[in-house]
């Protein structure tokens, strides 16, 4: 079994098949659809790392396989994921964690939440990229981790971060690819082991998973989704444009002409290892798409308890992780986007980041929804928008604005420093031809009959997007500036 601890206690109990255990490394497979012990809180609700207080409850593995090596007295571990029945590689996932320690149960270590992921390819070199590194950096800054525990996985991220990172063992995890084993349930990898970690017991372990057992993998990030019992909840959200209704743990919403091009998108996205978005679920008799719906709140403002370098921080990495996992899927020519595509066409972009698509807990940003205005673009294109909204570079007359100049350019440098260095003060000349692209969609949608937009340009939406225009120009030396402070 492999076990991630805090101290003395179980944080999570993975049953795995064995497929190679030498003096250098563990290989390790999980099946798709195992059953598990994972951490939730008294709802029933998955937690992430920071917290004291948690239950141990069952929870089903994603609906893909992994082969895991953990390499002795190092801090990561290497994950392959694969499609569960055919074994093709979907990705690679480095994990930073405690060095494995052999147990008498099997495996001890803990996953620090800091990440490498790589879209899986036939070749030596892979474009890696840092996921979940503001929430990292949230915990190494509320003494979370020790100053080993920081030390060790800075120097481990530094050391890893080339496109050639471990090419022989990876070549050796694919030539494994299509190996197995016995599936592995608790009950039978405790059984085998002929022990326990000392704070369960047998009847902590949850029973043989079905062999017929149809996992949601909507449910696989532990932080957006809720636990495996099944919602009841009927709700109805009324958004800018459309109306949306949940049903349990899925929503309903009108679909538009591009749905099956977005659909396409957003399967991609979580198999390349982005899982800040909803998941496809098909089409409703009505025609309405289905999707996944994803727990926490979406705020309609910035409320000033969301005004943190946190929140700004979370939703970079976020769109970061967003725009990285996209970069290998392929637009088709006929795909109908509702904006045209913008060249350089290097990423897909959201096409609307904003507060009120953002999904919330604990002050973290953890995903965007409504991907309706998703189009090929460039990344600074979507930064742009996200800056517009979350420095936010408005004028005082716009209700949704809040800072000096100087602090919306501070707030700014914070955003595109937390995304990456493809994005600097560039972006501040490219957000008055965002906004002029959204007034001239606006019109042409009203124009065609469309009668949301109608009455968004009625209440003076677009004139507020051009007095913005005009406040960005004005103040573009200032906001400039703030990219250069230290």
């Amino acid at each position: 079994m492999l076990r991630h601890s805090i101290g003395e206690r179980t944080w999570a109990l993975v049953p795995v098949t064995v497929l190679r255990d030498t003096a250098e490394a563990t290989l390790l497979r999980i099946s798709a659809g195992s059953l598990y012990l994972a951490p939730h809180d008294d709802h029933g609700r998955l937690l992430r790392l920071g917290t004291d207080r948690w239950t141990l409850a069952p929870r089903a593995w994603t609906t893909h396989d992994i082969h895991y090596l953990l390499p002795r007295d190092r801090w990561f571990a290497l994950g392959l994921l694969l499609h569960a029945g055919t074994a093709e590689a979907v990705s690679w996932y480095l994990n930073f964690q405690n060095p494995p320690v052999h147990r008498p149960w099997g495996i001890d270590t803990l996953d620090l939440e800091l990440d490498m992921v790589a879209p899986a390819g036939r070749h030596g070199q892979l474009r890696w990229s840092l996921k979940d590194a503001a929430r990292f950096r949230y915990l190494a800054g509320s003494g979370f981790f020790s100053k080993e525990q920081m030390r060790h996985t800075v120097a481990a991220v530094r050391e890893l971060r080339g496109s050639g990172t471990l090419r022989d063992e990876r070549a050796d995890m694919l030539r494994s690819a299509g190996r197995h084993g016995p599936p592995a349930d608790m009950a039978t990898a405790a059984a085998f082991c002929g022990a326990l970690p000392p704070d369960l017991a047998l009847r902590d372990l949850p029973a043989p998973a079905s062999p017929h057992l149809k996992v949601r993998s909507a449910t696989a990030d532990p932080v957006l989704l809720r636990g495996e019992q099944r919602m009841t909840e009927q709700q109805e959200f009324r958004g800018g444009v459309n109306v949306v209704r949940r049903h349990g743990d899925v929503v309903h919403r009108p679909a538009s002409p591009a749905a099956p091009a977005i659909h396409r998108l957003l399967r991609h996205l979580h198999d390349h290892g982005f899982h800040g978005a909803p998941q496809p679920r098909g089409f409703d008799s009505e025609g309405n798409e289905i999707l996944t719906f994803l727990d926490g709140e979406v705020p309609d403002v910035l409320t000033p308890e969301l005004r943190t370098p946190e929140f700004l921080a979370t939703a970079a990495a976020l769109l970061r992780g967003l725009h990285d996992a996209s970069v290998t899927f392929r637009p088709r020519p006929d795909d109908p986007w509702i904006f045209p595509v913008r060249q350089p066409a290097e990423v897909m972009c959201h096409g609307d980041v904003a507060q009120y698509n953002s999904v919330v807990k604990d002050g973290l940003a953890v995903g965007f929804i409504d991907f309706d205005a998703a189009h090929p673009g460039p990344r600074i294109w979507d930064v742009a928008y996200a800056v517009y909204r979350f420095a936010p570079l408005q004028g005082p007359d716009n209700p949704e604005s809040f800072g000096t100049p100087q602090e919306q350019g501070r707030r700014a440098a914070e955003f595109c420093r937390a995304y990456g260095p493809e994005v600097g003060a560039e972006v501040v000349d490219v957000v008055p031809d965002r906004l002029q692209a959204l007034i001239d969609f606006m019109r042409d949608q009203a124009g065609q009959g469309n009668e949301a937009f109608q009455q968004h340009i009625a209440q003076g939406h677009t004139d507020l997007y051009e007095a913005d225009i005009r406040y960005v120009r004005a103040h573009r030396d200032m906001l400039r500036a703030a990219f250069t402070e230290g």
